[in-house]
């Protein structure tokens, strides 16, 4: 699978495999900062940083910018 497959199936398993397949995908799959991510994405970085740390879970709109952002 690619990584945006990978994201997308971490979504539906749950926000904790979320979590922690958008943080491997960043250093793994991309070699990005999550501020690096999060200009990319189109996304403030705090709303990135929230993401990773678990007090936050993207909204649909959010999740599609993740995806676009790892697609390209």
């Amino acid at each position: 699978m690619t990584a945006d497959e990978d994201l997308l199936w971490a979504a539906v398993e749950g926000d904790e495999s979320f979590r922690l397949e958008l943080r491997r995908v960043l250093r793994e799959e991309l070699g990005m900062t999550a501020r690096d991510f999060a200009k990319e994405a189109g996304l403030g970085e705090s709303t990135v940083y929230k993401m990773l740390s678990g007090d936050r879970h993207p909204n649909l709109d959010t999740l599609r910018r993740i995806v676009r952002a790892v697609q390209d």
